[in-house]
């Protein structure tokens, strides 16, 4: 099982902080698929892979959450932080990051066999215009080409193009942060992954990106309307009881950003959203987890009445409701089998 693009702090060891107080395990999920599509990309790509959940293991995980803890949804989670209801002793939220079309085709319907509802952070500008985000550009050409060709071609990309500066040494170096953010990742696969994110200037790594993906995956519109949740997935899904999200509008990590871009972006969503549904009383999702210092004060200016980081542990009734964690699915079973070691107290 294996996360995408999240930066946690794992801290299963500590069990729940107070074993006598409400507490919950709030899950991230990103790509869940069958196990036959995760080693090829698609019909136009079938010489690479996307790491991904398989369905199998999604509903092995989401069975044995169910045999141990009591599921919840959002709006009984909301109820419990603005004091309205109890919360189990022990219960679990299952989250979904980027509106990826996983979530209607294969997490909807294994959902919907258990009565569960879960939560589905989409990214505004998927649902506004037919485009793919760079977070998914950079996994759909790293499963092309692989890190070694993708980065010399980028790197040939950026001279032709007279982008390449000083801080180009930045991009070649190893920094401490890439092993944290994608530890799951191979050293040359982190690299990449860690300086086309969070260190290239964010206009370069965009048009050089997008110049690549037409040259060796094929037209960002055309795989946009297959790799995303559509607007009719969107609002079945909220049809079925499940809570609708906001996950930044370009997904961009927002700490990368000017305090007026923060703003923007996470009014953009917020307001495309009220459109929408006519409401912004919604939770929301930082991008890649990460926070800057005003970052949370932007958010309940937009509207959201709750957040969700990548710090990994219990949610307790002490957390600050704009820096809730979340638990990546990789690590569940690491939450479940310390809890099993410790006795809960009644």
């Amino acid at each position: 099982m294996i996360p995408q693009d999240s930066s946690p702090t794992v801290n299963a060891s500590a069990g729940p902080a107070d074993p006598a107080s409400p507490q919950c395990l709030v899950v991230m999920y990103h790509y869940v698929r069958p196990q036959s599509t995760i080693n090829g990309l698609s019909a136009c790509a079938s010489d690479g892979r996307i790491d991904a959940l398989s369905v199998e293991d999604f509903e092995t995980q989401l069975d044995r959450l169910c045999a141990k803890y009591e599921p919840i949804d959002w709006p009984k989670l909301c109820s419990w932080r603005e004091g309205r209801s109890a919360l189990p002793h022990r219960s679990f939220l299952l989250t979904f990051d980027d509106g990826l079309s996983d979530h209607a085709r294969y997490v909807a319907p294994a959902l919907k066999q258990r009565g569960l509802r879960g939560v589905f952070f989409v990214p505004g500008v998927i649902l506004a215009k037919e485009c793919m985000l760079s977070v998914h550009m950079i996994h759909l050409l790293l499963s092309r080409l692989g890190a070694s060709q993708l980065n010399e071609l980028l790197l040939a990309q950026l001279r032709e193009a007279g982008d390449v500066t000083s801080d180009w040494l930045a991009f070649t170096a190893w920094h401490a942060d890439a092993e944290t953010l994608y530890h799951y990742e191979t050293r040359d696969r982190a690299r990449l992954k860690y300086f086309l994110t969070m260190r290239l200037p964010l206009p370069v790594r965009n048009r050089h990106l997008e110049l690549m993906f037409r040259e060796h995956i094929g037209s960002p519109k055309r795989w946009s309307r297959d790799w995303y949740l559509s607007w009719d997935d969107v609002v079945g899904l909220q049809a079925a009881g499940h809570t609708v999200g906001g996950h930044g509008y370009r997904h961009e990590p927002l700490d990368r950003l000017s305090e007026t871009r923060q703003k923007k972006d996470m009014a953009q969503v917020a307001d495309l959203f009220e459109d929408a549904f006519g409401s912004t009383r919604r939770p929301f999702s930082y991008p890649y987890g990460r926070v800057g210092d005003s970052t949370p004060t932007f958010c309940r200016e937009a509207g959201f009445i709750q957040a969700f980081t990548t710090q990994e542990r219990w949610l307790s009734p002490e957390d600050d409701h704009f820096l809730w964690p979340r638990v990546d699915t990789i690590h569940v079973d690491q939450f479940i089998e310390k809890e099993s070691a410790c006795p809960i107290a009644p």
